[in-house]
């Protein structure tokens, strides 16, 4: 394309956003999963007592 229209001169654009360096985020695996998921039961009914669902 640059031999056809030479007069038009197109640079590459830098990315806006830049990658991160980092892995990942690891997941949180609870030491007593069911205990972790009776907890979070509690803490919504909690949550819905109050109102904030």
């Amino acid at each position: 394309m640059a031999e056809t229209y030479p007069h038009l001169q197109i640079q590459r654009e830098e990315p806006i956003t830049e990658k991160r360096p980092k892995s990942p985020p690891r997941f949180f695996v609870p030491k007593n999963p069911s205990q972790h998921g009776k907890q979070l039961l509690e803490n919504l009914e909690q949550a819905k007592e109050n109102g904030l669902f």
